[in-house]
């Protein structure tokens, strides 16, 4: 199996059902935040013990024109060459190694990221908030640059730090 897709959810996890989606701020504050979830992402390959996850590894990949904030207008222009240019860059792709603990339930990895045609390795931090015997779910809050992946923006609104907000569950492959 290639691992569980964000539109299927997989089993009855102990947390929310699983989601991928990117967290930024208006450069007016008044404006509040700016919440943009991916529906569809999948899990290409994972392999990883779920009793100890030290040394695993996962690779995901993410479909950018999957992206929703709740306004279509901006959906439309955060897909135009302005910003994540969907029709070039067609596919987000996540590779996770050097998994390490770091707690009980806290591990400590790196994330390699592909976005817009950039590649940057970006330290993460995850806990486990639920397992099987073939499976981990796993929440994590990363913090990046979308300038580090040459995304500007025209008429920009929102600051260039982002975060990156999932709940994943991943099942070995």
């Amino acid at each position: 199996a290639a691992g569980v897709s964000g539109l299927a959810g997989w089993g009855a996890p102990a947390v929310a059902a699983d989601y991928l989606k990117v967290i930024g701020d208006h450069i007016d504050a008044s404006k509040g935040k700016v919440e943009v979830t991916f529906a569809k992402w999948s899990v290409i390959k994972a392999s990883f013990d779920p009793a100890n996850l030290e040394g695993g590894t996962a690779e995901l990949s993410i479909d950018p024109t999957s992206l929703s904030s709740g306004i279509p207008d901006r959906d439309a222009h955060l897909q135009s060459p302005d910003f994540l240019d969907v029709a070039k860059f067609a596919t987000v792709t996540v590779k996770v190694d050097n998994v390490k603990k770091a707690g009980d339930k806290s591990y400590s990895a790196d994330a390699t990221l592909s976005l817009h045609g950039v590649e940057k390795k970006l330290a993460i931090t995850f806990d486990v908030v639920a397992s099987t015997a073939d499976s981990v779910t796993v929440k994590t809050a990363v913090p990046f640059n979308r300038l580090d992946f040459s995304i500007a923006g025209v008429q920009d609104k929102v600051k260039p730090e982002l975060t990156l907000e999932a709940v994943l569950t991943l099942k070995k492959s």
